[in-house]
């Protein structure tokens, strides 16, 4: 269970992923349909992947979380991984640059309750890896992860790429203003909006601070579709702030031309 190249490599702006928790908690209306649940409840229970076992549950029609956090050992290769692997040998960032590497693709590391030492050693050597990598890392828990982050020293701002997550207005909002310390300090931090499931403007503050910026529609199986005008309302915010602009997929079907921008941030 190391690390795995994504076999979705249509909409791909990781290089490789590599878990170190599972188990999640809902924390907005964008859960529901999430693809992670399906996972640990499918290909990874078919296996009887020990990180994911009692973590899922079958409930109204579709696979979703109980509730419990689990945790990799303390001696499993999986937390030194980033100090072994020297990334692929041709980055999503560009030739020469650093491999992204999604620390715990299948489980947001901040999830209320769970406590900071279950992964912090995954991170720390993410920081103080010799290799060419950088950290990927998502959240819908933008006040744990600034708690967490704003103990860490300056050296470690160009270690990590900061993602934090929300699918409509309100829930954009109110993230945008918890993670803003940590963009206003120097981290590299970017926005997912995704699923999107209602059109979002960016705050004028946040034009100037944000990184990145990334957008997708609801993966399988998910019911809610994203319209396409409120991708391009997106990319014409972030194209006049100067923001690299990624969409990774719509809800169904082919991505517009227009809509055709795999961009990524400067790092």
């Amino acid at each position: 269970m190391g690390v795995r190249p994504d076999p979705l490599e249509h909409g791909r702006y990781w290089d490789a992923t590599v878990p170190g928790v599972g188990g999640c908690v809902i924390a907005d209306r964008s859960c529901y349909f999430c693809y992670a649940p399906p996972y640990a409840g499918g290909i990874h229970a078919a296996t009887d992947i020990e990180l994911y076992r009692g973590t899922v549950e079958w409930r109204n029609g579709r696979w979703t979380w109980t509730g419990l956090l689990t945790k990799l050992p303390p001696d499993h290769p999986n937390h030194t991984f980033p100090l072994r692997w020297r990334g692929v040998e041709q980055p999503l960032l560009g030739f020469g640059k650093s491999s992204i590497l999604w620390l715990n693709s299948m489980a947001d590391f901040f999830v209320p309750g769970r406590p900071t030492e279950d992964f912090d050693s995954l991170l720390v050597n993410t920081a103080i890896s010799p290799h060419n990598i950088i950290g990927l890392i998502l959240t819908k828990y933008p006040a744990q992860m600034v708690e967490y982050f704003s103990t860490k020293p300056a050296w470690w701002r160009r270690r990590f790429i900061l993602v934090f997550s929300a699918s409509d207005q309100l829930w954009w909002n109110r993230r945008w203003q918890l993670i803003r310390p940590l963009a206003e300090s120097g981290w590299i931090i970017g926005t997912s909006i995704q699923p999107m499931l209602s059109p979002v403007v960016l705050l004028p503050d946040s034009l100037t601070l944000l990184r990145w910026v990334i957008v997708g529609g609801e993966q399988h199986p998910g019911h809610r579709e994203a319209n396409p005008d409120w991708m391009r309302s997106l990319r014409d915010q972030s194209k006049a702030a100067g923001l690299p602009f990624f969409v990774k997929q719509m809800t169904s079907g082919w991505l517009p031309p227009d809509l055709l921008f795999r961009e990524f941030p400067k790092v």
